[in-house]
């Protein structure tokens, strides 16, 4: 990770930098299915509900710049009480600073405090590829391989956006595993 980078926990303050770098992916990529950028506002009650519910949310910031790099977060899986033993892990990552490792610097601290913190028994992540891309082509799913995820499944063509049939591969960390 670059010198100029640290990492500390997300605060509502963070939330129009946070949603800026969202809306970055929104517009401009398939890496979110979503179409329509998120106002400040519902980034403000993401950060402050994950906060006091008491999951990790941190963000890189750029101490040259003094901006966030990039941020990563656990969130409940579902709503519905069965799946209250599962979490999904969401990171992104400023385009200027993609490719320079704040990925890991990131999921590093994320996942242990998945471990450490939480009776959680699995974290979840969803990534958009195209139909014919491999997850081993997506750093990304590099990322969260080397991390101890695998890949559980693969949803063909359930997301059109920018013109492009999506598919989403579904990867899974067992973090009970991670305890022993």
């Amino acid at each position: 990770m670059p010198d100029n980078i640290s990492l500390r926990d997300a605060t509502i303050d963070d939330a129009p930098a946070i949603a800026a770098i969202y809306n970055h992916y929104v517009r401009e990529s398939l890496a979110t299915l979503a179409e329509d950028a998120m106002p400040d506002t519902p980034m403000q009650q993401r950060v402050q509900t994950l906060c006091a519910a008491k999951l990790p949310f941190l963000v890189a910031v750029d101490q040259m710049q003094n901006g966030i790099a990039g941020y990563a977060y656990a969130s409940p899986y579902s709503d519905r009480s069965g799946c209250a033993p599962t979490l999904e892990c969401s990171i992104y990552l400023h385009p200027d600073h993609c490719s320079k490792g704040i990925g890991r610097q990131l999921m590093d601290p994320l996942i242990s405090a998945l471990v450490s913190t939480t009776t959680k028994t699995q974290v979840l992540a969803k990534m958009s590829i195209l139909p014919d891309q491999s997850p081993e082509s997506l750093t990304t799913c590099r990322l969260h391989a080397s991390m101890g995820f695998r890949q559980v499944g693969r949803l063909d063509r359930v997301g059109f956006k920018l013109g492009k049939w999506v598919d989403v591969v579904m990867l899974q960390l067992d973090l009970e595993a991670l305890r022993k």
